[in-house]
């Protein structure tokens, strides 16, 4: 090998490597300058796991410790931390002392993904405090290169203490993890304006908290934080229950309206068709600058299912001509046996094909995930209905396709392509 290759062609050799752990480690052991390149992208995403016997084949807090004990220089390659004590099993970040160790180290750390259990599963929030670890995690947040957060069921106010947040991710947030630790507010904190926020709104009568909630707790609980979204481009949520959930919803759009340009969006699972169109409070003829839409519909055999909820909101949307530009629509049809209705589809296409409604279409995906063994011949029945479509728009990229797995298009967004953390929706 020539004596002399400049670091930079290693570095984009190895970089074809990432996400293969195995190429990573066979690649190290070749030749000592590949070794940093290596490990850069080895220890770049860390993800812990509860130090018990069911995970004692991953990496917890202990391994991570003595790892950054033994070789002190990779703490500047760790860019994303994951910590998951939200299983079954006993809960464990109240008592552990290793990352109260590990976290000061990170100087790197861009992102930082903490999955924790509800205070009615066993969080002790009071524990964590007492410990010490929930100043560590205050203090790593005041990073500079911190700019990505996903939390389940943790304070929100914890945010006033990340300045250079830009991608925030809120899963199983409850009213009992937001009330009750005043010693996290700052007053005098500075707003923290965020890109992207993906979000999952809770039925109000869901068993997550030991408090009442409002229909809009959650659009409460952001003004109590320095959080503001009013420069919003990307927000994926998550309505739970009842049509109830998208009270939230519509107070978080009201203040996004004008700057959100992608809209990855799950509506409430419950709907009767009478209240699709005359309580659903949201009125998406605000949102002028959207481009990009998502929504998942799961329909049921004989009871309310969110599609009447999906041609209101078509309706609603298409009034003065829409500036949505992509649309994916994902229909799981698992629950309706061998009795699949898709008559309902042709008001759907009416409308989408309509110039005036949609003028700057130019993207339109049909996802069908379904059990039935017929679902070949379901697809290319829908496929028909859209004849018409790809006839009078012909610049439309015109879709229809199955799916072996629901939600594939809600993922996380991490701010680079090297982050493979695992999603809420694994768990």
């Amino acid at each position: 090998m020539p004596p002399h290759i400049p670091q930079d062609i290693y570095d984009e050799v190895v970089s074809h490597l990432w996400g293969d752990d195995d190429a990573l480690q066979a690649c190290s052991l070749t030749c000592r300058a590949f070794l940093p390149s290596c490990q850069r992208f080895l220890f770049s995403n860390i993800v812990l796991f509860p130090p018990t016997r069911n995970f004692k084949k991953f990496p917890n807090g202990h391994h991570l410790q003595q790892l950054l004990k033994a070789s002190p220089h990779l703490c500047r390659y760790v860019h994303y931390l994951e910590v998951i004590d939200c299983y079954i099993e006993n809960e464990w970040l109240s008592h552990d002392r290793t990352l109260i160790f590990c976290l000061p180290l990170l100087c790197s750390l861009k992102g930082l993904a903490i999955r924790y259990r509800a205070p009615v599963r066993g969080g002790n929030w009071e524990g964590i405090a007492q410990g010490g670890l929930l100043g560590a995690l205050l203090d790593i947040m005041q990073l500079p290169s911190l700019i990505y957060l996903s939390f389940q069921s943790l304070p929100l106010v914890m945010v006033n203490h990340c300045p250079n947040l830009k991608h925030l991710i809120i899963c199983c947030l409850t009213t009992d993890s937001v009330m009750g630790y005043s010693s996290m507010h700052d007053d005098s904190a500075k707003s923290v304006y965020l890109d992207t926020l993906k979000v999952q709104f809770l039925d109000s009568h869901e068993p997550m908290s030991s408090n009442s909630m409002s229909p809009t707790w959650f659009s409460d609980t952001i003004n109590n934080t320095a959080l503001n979204v009013t420069k919003l481009k990307k927000l994926h949520a998550y309505a739970d229950g009842n049509l109830g959930t998208h009270h939230d919803m519509w107070m978080l759009l009201k203040l996004c309206a004008g700057s959100l340009e992608e809209l990855v969006f799950r509506p409430a699972m419950w709907i009767d068709e009478a209240e699709a169109s005359s309580m659903d409070p949201i009125e998406w003829s605000i949102l002028t600058n959207l481009k990009i839409f998502s929504t998942f519909i799961k329909v049921f055999l004989d009871e309310g299912d969110a599609f009447p909820w999906f041609i209101s909101m078509l309706r609603k949307q298409s009034v003065s001509g829409s500036s949505i530009e992509e649309y994916v629509v994902q229909v799981n049809y698992d629950l309706c046996g061998s009795d699949v209705d898709l008559s309902c589809w042709k008001e759907v296409i009416d409308l989408i094909s309509s110039r005036n409604r949609f003028p700057r279409l130019r993207k339109l995906h049909i996802l069908i995930h379904c059990c039935n063994r017929n679902k070949e011949e379901i697809v290319a029945e829908l496929e028909q209905f859209f004849v018409e479509l790809t006839a009078t728009r012909q610049e439309v990229d015109c879709q229809v396709r199955l799916v072996d797995e629901p939600s594939s298009d809600f993922d996380e967004f991490p701010p680079d392509i090297t982050y493979t953390g695992l999603s809420f929706l694994d768990f």
